[in-house]
């Protein structure tokens, strides 16, 4: 009987860790803010912002003074009603405290009292858009737009809510609409910038940051979202440049610290990766990706113990990720816990069941582990669904080799230079027939 060594059989899993190169969520999109000093101004003024904020003072009650004791019965005191302006107080309270629902009441109440207010509207469609309700989002900023068609905040916040429906060409039409009526509206460019690089127009995208800091040198989120830009476009030199601004002026900005650390790995500068995905996991603890980029430089190290560790992390906060559970699996099969890389690549084909080359790869774990009669299972279950998977061929033909049927061993490694364009397989195939005493 002729084997195929394991050497060439690990030759052929071609894997390769799992990073997550940019975030999935792009941090652009933003509701508008400002302090107005007073109820009767927010009444009266244009206000500068979409979700309003209104600091209220509360003045101690004085202490309590005894009074005689009645000779008769005292009359009772009127009912106090609440005006405008506590149900303004009152959602100033609930959005300073994140209480969604709290300040829709509020505004809902400041609505009922005053139907024509503009700024309320808006104020509770930022709300019901922060609450996921975009659609009841939109109708509120409708109506703000209605009373007030110059009101250019409620067109970028409706801006907003057509960006998070993934109605990028409205979202555009109204931040260009609200750049039109406040051309020094920052948020609105910065806005309008992240929609056009959702839209792959990453140089507009960087013009519209461009212009967002020049109106605010200290817009954290503009000057992060231009390094993302120029990250995509590869210049790295220049996207971290853009993220260490970003972490001067905001230090507690997880996002940026991900980011560059994925552009110095990019650059090969692991040590710096390493600290900065550290000081990303510092700040947000439930930073899934981070976890997993930080756990694929430890095991590129070695570091095999602390690749788990962290991509146990990572699975814990993200347990639907099937790319968490390829990384650890390879770590495990690295470590020789063939056993341990089986049960990961079980949960990346239950979550992935048409992923053929999890197939291959388990096949390849059980192959390891002496299971060769389940490998070749799973290799015929990943060219069935991927005829053409060159590297299941291989495997399997090391899998016949070993079980010494090796007809079929040759006969997979010619079906693998047959349909195989890639140098790396068609030498594995090539040495595997020799190794059989069969002609290439």
């Amino acid at each position: 009987m002729r084997r195929i060594p394991c050497s060439l059989l690990l030759c052929v899993l071609g894997l390769a860790l799992v990073s997550l190169s940019l975030s999935g969520c792009f941090t652009g999109v933003q509701k508008l803010e400002v302090d107005p000093t007073t109820v009767a101004r927010l009444r009266q003024e244009t206000p500068v912002g979409g979700m309003i904020r209104i600091p209220v003072t509360f003045t101690p009650e004085p202490e309590p003074v005894p009074e005689p004791v009645p000779t008769a019965s005292p009359t009772p005191r009127p009912v106090e009603t609440a005006t405008p302006e506590d149900y303004f107080a009152r959602a100033a309270r609930c959005q300073e405290r994140g209480d969604l629902d709290c300040a829709i009441a509020a505004w809902s109440q400041v609505i009922a009292v005053q139907p024509d207010l503009a700024l309320a509207y808006n104020n509770r469609g930022s709300a019901y858009a922060d609450r996921g309700d975009l659609a009841q989002a939109i109708a509120d900023l409708d109506q703000a737009i209605a009373l007030r068609p110059d009101y250019a905040e409620a067109y970028s916040n409706r801006g907003s809510a057509y960006y998070a429906q993934g109605d990028l060409e409205r979202a555009i039409a109204d931040y260009d609409r609200a750049i039109a009526l406040r051309p020094d509206l920052a948020e609105a460019y910065n806005n309008r910038g992240s929609a056009y690089h959702n839209r792959g127009d990453l140089k507009q995208a960087i013009a519209d940051f461009d212009r967002a800091i020049a109106l605010r040198p200290d817009f954290a989120e503009a000057t992060y979202n231009r390094g993302r830009a120029y990250h995509e476009l590869g210049n790295l030199a220049r996207a971290i440049a853009d993220y260490d601004r970003a972490i001067a002026l905001r230090p507690g900005y997880a996002q940026a610290y991900y980011d560059r650390g994925v552009a110095h790995a990019a650059l090969g500068d692991l040590e710096r990766a390493e600290r900065d995905y550290g000081w990303a996991i510092g700040l947000r603890p439930d930073f899934a990706e981070a976890y997993n980029n930080r756990g694929n430089l430890y095991a590129r190290r070695g570091f095999l113990a602390q690749a788990i560790a962290d991509f146990d992390r990572a699975i814990a906060l993200r347990p639907d990720d099937a790319d968490l559970y390829v990384n650890r699996a390879i770590a495990h099969a690295e470590q020789g816990e063939q056993a341990l890389a089986i049960a990961d690549w079980d949960q990346v084909i239950a979550l992935r069941p048409q992923d053929g080359s999890a197939y291959r790869s388990r096949g390849v774990a059980r192959f390891l582990s002496g299971q060769v009669e389940q490998a070749i299972a799973d290799f015929d279950q990943a060219i069935a669904l991927n005829p053409y998977d060159d590297a299941a061929y291989c495997a399997r033909a090391a899998a016949h080799a070993e079980l010494g049927d090796t007809g079929q061993a040759i006969a997979d490694f010619r079906q693998a230079l047959e349909i195989s364009d890639d140098l790396h397989y068609r030498q594995l195939a090539k040495e595997g027939l020799r190794r059989l005493g069969a002609e290439p």
